[in-house]
Protein backbone atom coordinates (compact mmCIF):
# COMPACT_ATOMS: atom_id res chain seq x y z
CA UNK A 1 0.00 0.00 0.00
CA UNK A 2 1.46 3.22 -0.92
CA UNK A 3 2.06 6.38 2.07
CA UNK A 4 -0.65 8.28 -0.14
CA UNK A 5 -3.20 5.54 0.27
CA UNK A 6 -2.22 4.76 4.16
CA UNK A 7 -2.80 8.54 4.53
CA UNK A 8 -6.37 8.70 3.40
CA UNK A 9 -7.49 5.98 5.46
CA UNK A 10 -6.26 6.97 7.99
CA UNK A 11 -8.11 10.27 7.90
CA UNK A 12 -11.17 8.71 7.41
CA UNK A 13 -10.87 6.63 10.79
CA UNK A 14 -10.01 9.98 12.35
CA UNK A 15 -13.08 12.07 11.73
CA UNK A 16 -15.29 9.28 11.29
CA UNK A 17 -15.83 5.54 9.79
CA UNK A 18 -18.22 6.99 6.93
CA UNK A 19 -16.15 9.30 5.15
CA UNK A 20 -15.82 8.32 1.90
CA UNK A 21 -12.43 9.21 0.78
CA UNK A 22 -9.52 11.40 0.41
CA UNK A 23 -10.01 15.04 0.05
CA UNK A 24 -7.84 15.44 -2.45
CA UNK A 25 -8.42 18.70 -4.96
CA UNK A 26 -9.14 16.94 -8.72
CA UNK A 27 -6.86 19.60 -10.59
CA UNK A 28 -4.40 21.72 -8.66
CA UNK A 29 -1.90 24.49 -9.87
CA UNK A 30 1.45 26.04 -8.00
CA UNK A 31 3.72 29.01 -9.02
CA UNK A 32 7.22 29.20 -7.64
CA UNK A 33 8.82 32.70 -8.28
CA UNK A 34 12.42 32.54 -7.56
CA UNK A 35 14.23 35.66 -7.93
CA UNK A 36 17.91 35.34 -8.35
CA UNK A 37 19.30 38.73 -8.41
CA UNK A 38 18.36 42.29 -10.40
CA UNK A 39 18.39 40.07 -13.94
CA UNK A 40 17.86 36.55 -12.97
CA UNK A 41 14.48 35.39 -12.42
CA UNK A 42 12.60 32.30 -12.56
CA UNK A 43 9.12 31.04 -12.57
CA UNK A 44 7.97 27.25 -12.27
CA UNK A 45 4.66 26.45 -12.63
CA UNK A 46 3.00 22.93 -11.05
CA UNK A 47 0.23 21.15 -12.68
CA UNK A 48 -1.54 18.65 -11.28
CA UNK A 49 -4.38 16.08 -11.59
CA UNK A 50 -5.40 13.61 -9.43
CA UNK A 51 -6.04 9.76 -9.85
CA UNK A 52 -9.12 9.35 -11.61
CA UNK A 53 -10.23 7.22 -8.77
CA UNK A 54 -10.94 10.17 -6.75
CA UNK A 55 -13.61 11.25 -9.18
CA UNK A 56 -15.69 8.00 -8.18
CA UNK A 57 -18.56 8.74 -10.72
CA UNK A 58 -19.02 11.83 -10.63
CA UNK A 59 -19.57 12.76 -14.83
CA UNK A 60 -18.63 16.30 -13.80
CA UNK A 61 -15.44 15.39 -12.03
CA UNK A 62 -14.31 13.31 -14.37
CA UNK A 63 -14.52 15.82 -17.21
CA UNK A 64 -13.19 18.95 -15.20
CA UNK A 65 -10.14 16.57 -14.88
CA UNK A 66 -10.25 15.06 -18.61
CA UNK A 67 -10.08 18.58 -19.51
CA UNK A 68 -7.51 19.43 -17.52
CA UNK A 69 -5.44 16.63 -18.74
CA UNK A 70 -5.99 17.45 -22.50
CA UNK A 71 -4.90 21.20 -22.46
CA UNK A 72 -1.88 19.87 -20.75
CA UNK A 73 -1.09 17.58 -23.03
CA UNK A 74 -1.51 19.65 -25.89
CA UNK A 75 0.54 22.32 -24.14
CA UNK A 76 -2.49 25.05 -24.69
CA UNK A 77 -3.24 25.46 -20.99
CA UNK A 78 -3.23 28.66 -19.66
CA UNK A 79 0.20 29.06 -18.30
CA UNK A 80 2.06 27.62 -20.86
CA UNK A 81 0.35 30.28 -23.22
CA UNK A 82 1.89 32.75 -20.19
CA UNK A 83 5.15 31.83 -20.50
CA UNK A 84 6.13 31.15 -23.99
CA UNK A 85 4.39 34.47 -24.64
CA UNK A 86 7.10 36.63 -22.71
CA UNK A 87 10.11 34.93 -24.89
CA UNK A 88 11.93 33.80 -22.05
CA UNK A 89 15.79 33.63 -21.92
CA UNK A 90 15.49 29.61 -21.68
CA UNK A 91 12.69 27.34 -20.88
CA UNK A 92 12.17 24.03 -20.23
CA UNK A 93 8.19 21.56 -19.88
CA UNK A 94 7.48 18.15 -18.91
CA UNK A 95 5.04 16.01 -17.92
CA UNK A 96 4.38 13.04 -16.03
CA UNK A 97 1.68 10.10 -16.41
CA UNK A 98 1.11 7.26 -14.23
CA UNK A 99 -1.12 4.28 -15.48
CA UNK A 100 -1.39 6.29 -19.24
CA UNK A 101 -3.09 9.10 -17.26
CA UNK A 102 -1.24 12.66 -16.91
CA UNK A 103 -0.39 13.69 -13.50
CA UNK A 104 1.96 16.03 -13.73
CA UNK A 105 2.73 19.26 -15.83
CA UNK A 106 5.67 21.09 -14.90
CA UNK A 107 6.77 24.50 -16.85
CA UNK A 108 9.45 26.56 -15.86
CA UNK A 109 11.00 29.77 -17.56
CA UNK A 110 13.59 32.20 -16.86
CA UNK A 111 14.20 35.75 -17.66
CA UNK A 112 16.51 38.65 -17.66
CA UNK A 113 14.13 41.70 -17.12
CA UNK A 114 11.95 42.31 -13.83
CA UNK A 115 9.67 44.31 -16.56
CA UNK A 116 9.06 40.81 -18.58
CA UNK A 117 8.37 39.19 -15.01
CA UNK A 118 6.39 41.71 -14.09
CA UNK A 119 4.31 41.38 -17.63
CA UNK A 120 4.04 37.69 -17.16
CA UNK A 121 2.67 37.55 -14.05
CA UNK A 122 0.06 40.65 -14.63
CA UNK A 123 -1.26 38.31 -17.26
CA UNK A 124 -2.10 35.80 -14.46
CA UNK A 125 -4.02 38.94 -12.48
CA UNK A 126 -0.92 38.96 -9.75
CA UNK A 127 0.98 42.51 -9.84
CA UNK A 128 4.88 42.35 -8.32
CA UNK A 129 7.15 45.46 -7.59
CA UNK A 130 10.31 44.49 -7.16
CA UNK A 131 13.21 47.05 -6.34
CA UNK A 132 17.36 46.26 -5.66
CA UNK A 133 19.71 48.71 -3.95
CA UNK A 134 23.58 47.42 -3.24
CA UNK A 135 22.58 45.89 -0.15
CA UNK A 136 18.97 44.57 -0.40
CA UNK A 137 16.32 43.33 -2.69
CA UNK A 138 12.66 43.95 -1.90
CA UNK A 139 9.46 42.74 -3.81
CA UNK A 140 5.71 43.41 -3.13
CA UNK A 141 3.11 40.97 -4.35
CA UNK A 142 -0.72 42.09 -4.71
CA UNK A 143 -3.57 40.10 -6.26
CA UNK A 144 -5.26 42.26 -8.57
CA UNK A 145 -7.83 39.65 -10.32
CA UNK A 146 -12.03 39.67 -9.65
CA UNK A 147 -13.75 37.03 -8.87
CA UNK A 148 -12.76 33.95 -10.71
CA UNK A 149 -15.82 31.94 -10.24
CA UNK A 150 -18.91 31.85 -12.53
CA UNK A 151 -21.86 32.72 -12.06
CA UNK A 152 -23.05 29.54 -11.09
CA UNK A 153 -20.25 29.06 -8.69
CA UNK A 154 -21.09 31.86 -7.19
CA UNK A 155 -24.43 30.86 -6.02
CA UNK A 156 -23.89 27.25 -5.39
CA UNK A 157 -21.10 28.81 -2.74
CA UNK A 158 -23.48 31.34 -1.49
CA UNK A 159 -26.12 28.27 -1.01
CA UNK A 160 -24.20 26.09 0.42
CA UNK A 161 -22.35 28.43 3.20
CA UNK A 162 -25.14 29.41 4.91
CA UNK A 163 -25.58 25.44 5.81
CA UNK A 164 -21.92 24.87 5.93
CA UNK A 165 -21.93 27.73 8.82
CA UNK A 166 -24.74 25.97 10.84
CA UNK A 167 -22.77 22.99 10.79
CA UNK A 168 -19.61 24.55 12.15
CA UNK A 169 -21.26 26.29 14.90
CA UNK A 170 -22.97 22.67 15.92
CA UNK A 171 -19.26 21.16 15.68
CA UNK A 172 -18.24 24.09 17.83
CA UNK A 173 -20.44 23.52 20.28
CA UNK A 174 -19.55 19.97 20.78
CA UNK A 175 -16.07 21.01 20.91
CA UNK A 176 -16.16 23.77 23.58
CA UNK A 177 -18.75 21.12 25.88
CA UNK A 178 -15.94 18.44 25.40
CA UNK A 179 -13.09 20.81 25.87
CA UNK A 180 -14.89 22.20 29.12
CA UNK A 181 -15.41 18.32 30.73
CA UNK A 182 -11.62 18.30 30.26
CA UNK A 183 -10.86 21.09 31.72
CA UNK A 184 -12.71 19.61 34.98
CA UNK A 185 -11.44 16.44 34.55
CA UNK A 186 -8.03 15.89 33.34
CA UNK A 187 -7.72 12.74 33.65
CA UNK A 188 -9.73 12.04 30.98
CA UNK A 189 -7.53 14.08 28.39
CA UNK A 190 -5.56 11.00 26.74
CA UNK A 191 -8.38 8.75 26.54
CA UNK A 192 -10.61 10.85 24.94
CA UNK A 193 -7.98 12.05 22.44
CA UNK A 194 -7.08 8.36 21.88
CA UNK A 195 -10.86 7.69 21.17
CA UNK A 196 -11.10 10.32 18.93
CA UNK A 197 -8.16 10.02 16.64
CA UNK A 198 -9.03 6.51 17.21
CA UNK A 199 -5.34 5.93 18.18
CA UNK A 200 -4.20 3.26 20.97
CA UNK A 201 -2.05 4.95 23.10
CA UNK A 202 -0.11 4.86 26.52
CA UNK A 203 -2.87 5.75 29.31
CA UNK A 204 -6.12 5.66 26.11
CA UNK A 205 -7.91 3.48 28.70
CA UNK A 206 -11.41 3.49 28.88
CA UNK A 207 -13.94 6.91 29.10
CA UNK A 208 -16.16 7.44 31.50
CA UNK A 209 -20.13 7.44 30.19
CA UNK A 210 -19.85 11.18 30.06
CA UNK A 211 -17.18 11.49 27.95
CA UNK A 212 -18.22 8.71 26.05
CA UNK A 213 -21.37 10.71 25.13
CA UNK A 214 -19.57 13.83 24.50
CA UNK A 215 -16.87 11.93 21.75
CA UNK A 216 -19.94 10.32 20.60
CA UNK A 217 -21.13 13.91 19.26
CA UNK A 218 -18.17 15.47 18.69
CA UNK A 219 -16.94 12.99 15.88
CA UNK A 220 -19.70 13.05 13.61
CA UNK A 221 -19.63 16.57 13.53
CA UNK A 222 -16.32 16.85 12.63
CA UNK A 223 -16.89 14.58 10.01
CA UNK A 224 -19.68 16.73 9.15
CA UNK A 225 -17.85 20.16 8.74
CA UNK A 226 -14.91 18.51 6.63
CA UNK A 227 -17.40 16.73 4.48
CA UNK A 228 -19.73 19.68 3.55
CA UNK A 229 -16.55 21.81 2.79
CA UNK A 230 -13.89 19.43 1.08
CA UNK A 231 -16.06 17.06 -0.35
CA UNK A 232 -17.37 17.50 -4.19
CA UNK A 233 -21.27 16.71 -4.45
CA UNK A 234 -22.65 14.79 -7.31
CA UNK A 235 -23.30 16.39 -10.30
CA UNK A 236 -20.85 19.63 -9.13
CA UNK A 237 -17.28 19.52 -10.43
CA UNK A 238 -15.70 21.58 -7.22
CA UNK A 239 -16.10 21.58 -3.47
CA UNK A 240 -17.56 24.27 -1.61
CA UNK A 241 -13.90 25.21 -0.62
CA UNK A 242 -12.51 25.35 -3.79
CA UNK A 243 -15.53 27.21 -5.05
CA UNK A 244 -14.61 29.91 -2.02
CA UNK A 245 -10.83 30.13 -3.62
CA UNK A 246 -12.24 31.23 -6.88
CA UNK A 247 -14.90 33.44 -5.38
CA UNK A 248 -12.50 35.32 -3.11
CA UNK A 249 -9.23 35.09 -4.31
CA UNK A 250 -7.87 37.27 -7.08
CA UNK A 251 -4.89 34.93 -7.91
CA UNK A 252 -5.71 31.10 -7.54
CA UNK A 253 -2.79 29.52 -7.92
CA UNK A 254 -0.55 28.28 -5.18
CA UNK A 255 2.15 30.68 -4.65
CA UNK A 256 5.70 30.17 -3.30
CA UNK A 257 8.55 32.45 -3.30
CA UNK A 258 12.14 32.02 -2.66
CA UNK A 259 15.13 34.87 -3.19
CA UNK A 260 18.87 34.41 -3.57
CA UNK A 261 19.80 36.00 0.24
CA UNK A 262 18.87 36.38 3.66
CA UNK A 263 15.34 37.19 4.24
CA UNK A 264 15.29 39.97 6.93
CA UNK A 265 12.06 40.99 6.58
CA UNK A 266 8.73 39.57 5.60
CA UNK A 267 4.55 40.26 5.25
CA UNK A 268 1.88 37.95 4.91
CA UNK A 269 3.72 34.86 3.66
CA UNK A 270 4.88 31.50 6.17
CA UNK A 271 8.06 30.09 6.17
CA UNK A 272 9.26 26.68 5.29
CA UNK A 273 12.81 25.54 5.07
CA UNK A 274 14.12 28.85 3.19
CA UNK A 275 10.86 29.06 0.94
CA UNK A 276 8.02 31.49 1.21
CA UNK A 277 4.08 30.49 0.95
CA UNK A 278 1.44 32.71 0.94
CA UNK A 279 -1.68 31.48 2.68
CA UNK A 280 -4.69 30.19 0.89
CA UNK A 281 -7.59 32.23 0.41
CA UNK A 282 -10.41 29.87 1.40
CA UNK A 283 -13.24 28.89 3.57
CA UNK A 284 -10.93 25.73 5.37
CA UNK A 285 -7.91 27.93 5.76
CA UNK A 286 -10.01 30.99 7.13
CA UNK A 287 -11.51 28.22 9.62
CA UNK A 288 -7.76 26.90 10.79
CA UNK A 289 -6.96 30.89 11.09
CA UNK A 290 -10.21 31.56 13.19
CA UNK A 291 -10.88 28.12 15.10
CA UNK A 292 -8.46 28.70 17.67
CA UNK A 293 -10.58 32.28 18.65
CA UNK A 294 -13.61 29.69 19.93
CA UNK A 295 -11.38 26.87 20.84
CA UNK A 296 -7.54 25.75 21.89
CA UNK A 297 -5.97 23.57 21.05
CA UNK A 298 -7.72 23.68 17.76
CA UNK A 299 -9.20 20.72 16.39
CA UNK A 300 -11.01 19.59 12.97
CA UNK A 301 -8.71 22.12 10.83
CA UNK A 302 -5.33 20.30 12.15
CA UNK A 303 -5.93 16.95 12.02
CA UNK A 304 -8.02 17.10 8.51
CA UNK A 305 -6.66 19.09 5.62
CA UNK A 306 -7.85 19.86 2.08
CA UNK A 307 -5.28 19.08 -0.96
CA UNK A 308 -2.09 16.40 -0.70
CA UNK A 309 -2.95 14.60 2.42
CA UNK A 310 0.74 13.46 2.89
CA UNK A 311 1.59 17.35 4.17
CA UNK A 312 -0.20 16.42 7.52
CA UNK A 313 1.04 14.23 9.95
CA UNK A 314 -1.17 12.36 11.74
CA UNK A 315 -2.56 13.47 14.96
CA UNK A 316 -0.78 12.90 18.37
CA UNK A 317 -3.38 12.20 21.07
CA UNK A 318 -0.39 12.99 23.85
CA UNK A 319 0.25 16.24 22.20
CA UNK A 320 -3.33 17.06 22.56
CA UNK A 321 -3.85 15.82 25.78
CA UNK A 322 -0.75 17.91 27.42
CA UNK A 323 -1.62 21.43 25.41
CA UNK A 324 -3.20 24.21 27.26
CA UNK A 325 -7.05 24.33 26.71
CA UNK A 326 -9.30 27.20 26.50
CA UNK A 327 -12.54 27.95 25.32
CA UNK A 328 -14.99 30.89 24.15
CA UNK A 329 -18.65 31.46 24.39
CA UNK A 330 -20.46 29.05 21.58
CA UNK A 331 -20.45 30.89 18.17
CA UNK A 332 -24.02 30.72 16.89
CA UNK A 333 -23.97 30.27 12.89
CA UNK A 334 -24.25 34.13 12.11
CA UNK A 335 -21.33 34.67 14.13
CA UNK A 336 -19.56 32.26 12.18
CA UNK A 337 -20.72 33.39 9.10
CA UNK A 338 -19.38 36.87 9.96
CA UNK A 339 -16.24 36.18 11.03
CA UNK A 340 -15.08 34.32 7.79
CA UNK A 341 -16.70 36.70 5.46
CA UNK A 342 -13.99 39.32 6.97
CA UNK A 343 -11.21 37.00 7.16
CA UNK A 344 -11.55 36.23 3.38
CA UNK A 345 -12.26 39.53 2.36
CA UNK A 346 -9.22 40.64 4.06
CA UNK A 347 -6.88 42.56 2.61
CA UNK A 348 -3.76 40.57 2.18
CA UNK A 349 -0.01 42.42 2.28
CA UNK A 350 2.69 40.28 0.86
CA UNK A 351 6.14 41.29 1.08
CA UNK A 352 9.80 40.29 1.26
CA UNK A 353 13.17 42.07 2.02
CA UNK A 354 16.24 40.24 1.81
CA UNK A 355 20.44 41.05 2.00
CA UNK A 356 22.14 40.32 -1.16
CA UNK A 357 25.80 38.94 -0.70
CA UNK A 358 28.81 40.64 -1.20
CA UNK A 359 29.44 39.69 -4.08
CA UNK A 360 25.98 38.57 -5.74
CA UNK A 361 27.08 35.31 -7.17
CA UNK A 362 24.01 34.65 -9.24
CA UNK A 363 24.16 37.88 -10.79
CA UNK A 364 26.25 35.61 -13.63
CA UNK A 365 24.02 32.86 -13.37
CA UNK A 366 23.56 30.87 -17.07
CA UNK A 367 19.91 30.54 -18.17
CA UNK A 368 20.20 26.84 -17.64
CA UNK A 369 21.57 27.14 -14.14
CA UNK A 370 18.98 29.43 -12.97
CA UNK A 371 16.10 26.88 -14.54
CA UNK A 372 17.95 24.25 -12.18
CA UNK A 373 18.19 26.48 -9.56
CA UNK A 374 14.38 27.52 -9.45
CA UNK A 375 12.82 23.87 -10.53
CA UNK A 376 15.25 22.39 -7.55
CA UNK A 377 13.81 25.19 -5.04
CA UNK A 378 10.19 24.86 -6.13
CA UNK A 379 10.41 20.60 -5.34
CA UNK A 380 12.56 21.37 -2.52
CA UNK A 381 9.17 23.37 -0.59
CA UNK A 382 7.17 20.41 -1.47
CA UNK A 383 9.39 17.57 -0.04
CA UNK A 384 9.87 20.52 3.01
CA UNK A 385 6.13 20.37 3.35
CA UNK A 386 6.46 15.65 3.61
Amino acid sequence: MSRNTTRCLTLVVISCSALLGCFEEPVQERVHIHIAGPQSFGVTVVQEVASPDIARGNSAVEERMEEARDALKGGWDRWSRILSNQRPDAERASVESVNQNLRRAVHTAVFSSPQTLTNLLAQADLGIDIQFDTREGWAIFYPQGGSQATSRQYKNMHRQINAWTETVSVYLQAAIETYRHLELNPSERIPVFSHLFDSQTEGSGPMSPQAEALVRDLKPAMEAVAEQALEIDKGNAWSLNEMSHLVFDGFPPRLTVSVAGEVSAFEGFDEINGIWERPSVDLWTALRRLEEQWIQPALVTVVISPGNLDDLPDPDPLEFASAPISTGPPPSASDVALALIAELEAEQALSLRWRLGTPNPNDSLSPQSLLDITEKAAFSFETAKH
